[in-house]
Formats: C-alpha cells, sequence, structure tokens
C-alpha cells in the first residue's frame, strides 16, 4: 500500500517472459527448474528453527506484527503445529507447514512467496477455474476435453479430494477475507498447487462432477497454454469504453507495469473523449486489481475532484537495516548518490533511509493540492470493486469514498482500511522459503467509518459480476 514499491503489486510482481537465449542462464533456470521437482525432506528440528525466526523476523521488522493477532495466540499456533509433524517432512508439507504459519499474523502483504514457479515453460492444466464456498468449478477450458466444460464441478485432483485441497491453499494464504482468499487462488490455482503440492507431472487425474450428479474420473495432460486469469499479458492494463450514451466506462486492471507518461496520456485522452460528448456518468472499473503504483492515483484522481485530497490517512513505519536497505535500492541508482545527501532535508525521508534501526515513526499525510487537467468531469462517478480490489486499488477506493468523489457498488473491497505494506523479503536458512513482512501499517482515509473489521463498506451492494446491470437500474430510478 501506500508508497509500495512493485510490491504493492505484491501479490503479482510484474513479469515479462522472454526466450532464454543465453545458454548461461538456461542452466540457472533449469538448475532451479529441478530443485524444485525434487522433493527434499528436512527434520522436525528444522522446521521448528524456520518457524522460530519467523517470529523473530515479525517482531523486528513489523511496526504492528499483533495488529490482527496477539503474541500468545501466534505461540499456541506455533505449538499446535509442531504437534503434528512428523520426525521428517518434505519439501511440500514443509511449504504449507510455514506457510499456515506465516497467515496467523492475518497481515495481507506479509506472505509466503509462492513466485518462484512462476515461469511459462512449465505445463499448466489446460482449464481455468473458480473457487466458490470451498468448490472448484471449471471457468474456462483451452483444450479439446469435451468433459472439461464451464461450470462443471472438480470434486478431485490427483485424488486428493477438492475440499481438502481448498481448505490446505485457504490456510496457507494470508490475505484478511476468506472471499478474498479465495478470488486469488482461483486466480494462481496452477502455481499453488504446484508450489504447496509439488505438483510437476504433466499427466493429472480428474474427477468431476455433472450437473446430473454423475461423476466422471479420468487422467488428462497439461498444456504449455497458462488459463490462470492473473497471467499478465502485453499492453496496457487499462481501457475506455461507451456502453451507453450516457456511461463511459474504465477499466483499470492494476496500477503497475507501464510508464508514467503511458498513464498520462490514456486519462488526457480518454477525458477529452468523455467531455467532448457531454457524458453525466462515468463509471470506473477496479475489480480485480490488485494494486500497484500508487503515484499513479493522484493523477486520476485529479480529473475527479478539485478539492485537497489524502489517500494515505496515517502510517506507521519501523526503521531496520533491512528496511534502510529495501529503500535504497528501490529509490536511488548508482547514477543519483550524489543527491542523497538532499534526503536529509526531508523528516519523513530522513526516518526511512537513515533512522535508527528499530525506530518507530508515525505520520499523518495531510490533503495536498492535486494537478491541474484539462478535461476535469463534473458528471457522477461510481467505482466497482470486488474482493479482488486490493492493495493500492483498496486505498483508491476508501479515498474516493471518504472524499465523496465516487460512489462504490459492488461487495466492497478485498483489503481492510487498515493493511500493511512496503513488505521485504526474508529467506528460510533450512528449508529455503522465502516470504516477505510488511514494514510499514497503513491507515486509509477515513478509516474510523469502517465495520468493525476495518473494511471498506459500498454505498451501493450488489451482487458480484452484476454491478452493471444494477447500476442501470440504480439510475434509472434515480431518474
Amino acid at each position: 500500500m501506500g508508497l509500495t514499491l512493485l510490491k504493492i503489486d505484491h501479490l503479482k510482481p510484474t513479469i515479462k517472459y522472454v526466450n532464454i537465449t543465453c545458454v548461461f542462464n538456461f542452466i540457472l533456470f533449469a538448475s532451479s527448474i529441478r530443485a524444485q521437482i525434487a522433493e527434499t525432506f528436512y527434520s522436525k528440528k528444522e522446521i521448528i528453527e524456520d518457524l522460530n525466526y519467523v517470529i523473530d523476523r515479525f517482531d523486528h521488522l513489523a511496526p504492528k506484527p499483533y495488529i490482527r493477532s496477539d503474541s500468545l495466540s501466534i505461540r499456541l499456533k506455533k505449538d499446535s503445529i509442531i504437534s503434528t509433524l512428523s520426525d521428517s517432512v518434505s519439501t511440500s508439507v514443509a511449504r504449507r507447514t510455514i506457510a499456515k504459519f506465516i497467515s496467523s499474523y492475518r497481515l495481507g502483504h506479509s506472505q509466503m512467496n509462492f513466485w518462484a514457479l512462476y515461469i511459462d515453460s512449465l505445463p499448466h492444466f489446460p482449464f481455468g477455474v473458480q473457487i466458490k464456498n470451498n468448490k472448484i468449478f471449471i471457468e474456462t477450458n483451452s483444450s479439446n476435453e469435451v468433459y472439461l466444460t464451464p461450470g462443471i464441478e472438480i470434486t478431485s485432483i490427483n485424488n486428493i479430494g477438492s475440499d481438502s485441497l481448498i481448505s490446505e491453499l485457504l490456510s496457507c494464504m494470508s490475505l484478511e477475507l476468506n472471499e478474498t482468499k479465495e478470488y486469488y487462488i482461483s486466480i494462481y490455482f496452477d502455481y499453488m498447487l504446484r508450489f504447496y503440492y509439488e505438483w510437476h507431472d504433466p499427466v493429472f487425474t480428474l474427477t468431476l462432477k455433472n450437473h446430473d450428479g454423475s461423476t466422471i474420473k479420468g487422467e488428462y495432460k497439461k498444456t504449455g497454454i497458462d488459463n490462470s486469469s492473473g497471467t499478465i499479458t502485453s499492453g496496457d492494463p487499462f481501457f475506455t469504453e461507451f456502453k451507453e450514451d450516457s456511461i463511459a466506462q474504465i477499466t483499470v486492471k492494476r496500477f503497475s507495469g507501464f510508464k508514467r507518461k503511458t498513464w498520462h496520456h490514456f486519462l488526457k485522452k480518454s477525458f477529452q473523449e468523455i467531455s467532448n460528448r457531454g457524458t453525466p456518468y462515468l463509471m470506473i472499473d477496479i475489480r480485480g486489481n490488485e494494486g500497484g503504483n500508487s503515484a499513479y492515483l493522484r493523477e486520476l484522481a485529479a480529473y475527479l475532484s478539485k478539492e485537497n485530497i489524502s489517500f494515505e490517512g496515517k502510517m506507521i513505519r519501523k526503521t531496520t537495516l533491512e528496511s534502510k536497505r529495501y529503500f535504497r535500492n528501490y529509490f536511488f541508482k548508482w547514477y543519483t548518490y550524489p543527491l542523497y545527501p538532499l534526503i536529509l532535508l526531508n523528516r519523513e525521508a530522513r526516518g526511512v533511509l537513515v533512522g535508527k534501526d528499530g525506530s518507530i515513526h508515525i505520520s499523518n499525510e495531510n490533503p495536498e493540492k492535486l494537478p491541474k487537467v484539462s478535461y476535469p468531469y463534473s458528471g457522477k462517478v461510481f467505482l466497482m470493486t470486488d474482493r479482488g480490489t486490493y492493495s493500492t486499488a483498496s486505498m483508491l477506493a476508501s479515498c474516493f469514498q471518504c472524499y465523496g468523489i465516487a460512489k462504490i457498488i459492488g461487495i466492497g473491497s478485498g483489503e481492510p482500511t487498515i493493511g500493511d505494506g512496503d513488505a521485504v523479503d526474508v529467506i528460510l536458512s533450512n528449508t529455503g522459503c522465502r516470504f516477505s513482512v510488511g514494514t510499514a501499517i497503513w491507515f486509509n482515509p477515513c478509516f474510523e467509518k469502517a465495520d468493525q473489521n476495518q473494511m471498506l463498506i459500498p454505498d451501493i451492494h450488489c451482487e458480484q459480476g452484476k454491478e452493471y446491470e444494477f447500476l442501470l437500474k440504480y439510475l434509472k430510478q434515480k431518474q
């Protein structure tokens, strides 16, 4: 959230796949893949040491590690996990064990990193899925298999019941809401099963349940086509369309992976056309938007509001050697080092980059003036959200609701109005598992107005996936 790096898009780092033509790189990747496929076993003692180190890192790096838990329950959770361990633990079991423990902190940006297997050269399931109410349904089919029909329920994969699989994956994710977890498990289902179950074999077994209740069991082959809806595609992740004469829609899939200049040009062109058409209603669709660079939010807001606004109401940051190293690498390149002494002029920057190790910095962001734009919009604005609206996108929704810039339509966002961010990576010495810990806590504007779970409450509540139809009825009623 907030200043967040590209880690703001933390759940899905921006990756561009390229063909590996360099033999050296090919050897590195091949070695990595072989290492992932081969099951390694760890002793119970090694797992316990890694779990203790997880606690140590959260206590050391996070400014408020127990904002949604407490120290006693975390240690009881560790003892409970240890009691179930056998003397020897496989790679997949070790990963699930550690991920479950990390998720008990319930901090969305502090979680296990399963991106080690985000490699498009490995085979994929020939279908995409939707997880709903602990059940798995086929959503898309890229194969010629007639039985893999969208809407059909999968009751088992590789002879493991779907309810057990989903229960395990839900417990491995650190996101705050089960609905949000189901949303992102659906997107990264392929990768998560490969990471947490070591399922690399190109042949797999499925049990399918037809609409009439009958079941089909068979073997299927993986393909080279990635069906996950979270796949990063080429092109810019935003576009404008006109649904009706009176309604314009701007869709933004993420706030990262594009240049500032491209974003600036897109907004100017879009609002110029909206102005020329005299469109009275504007919908901004950030459903499924996992976040990105918060710097892009201010430019969008400039077209919609004349008043001074703040996207981050309050921030609590902890300074450590790790966080300072991260920010130095993120903000400074070798050619900007001569400017480094200038940070001493900024109080917040001093705390982030040269503050005392272990110090806590609390700041309240004052509303700031937005930049001037050529085609400000004066019509009514609606913002569509769902449980996939996360991180910076959730911050945008909270801000727009707080300042009355837009009415929120949908089921609310996927992240509470109080969340962690600016995460740094940690590698466990025994298992080699990589996870992240947020070094800052962000309080979105008007977070006090949220419900008891600090979740954003939509102004217009409607069923997920039917936001546009509901909005049309809402506007007709208003007219």
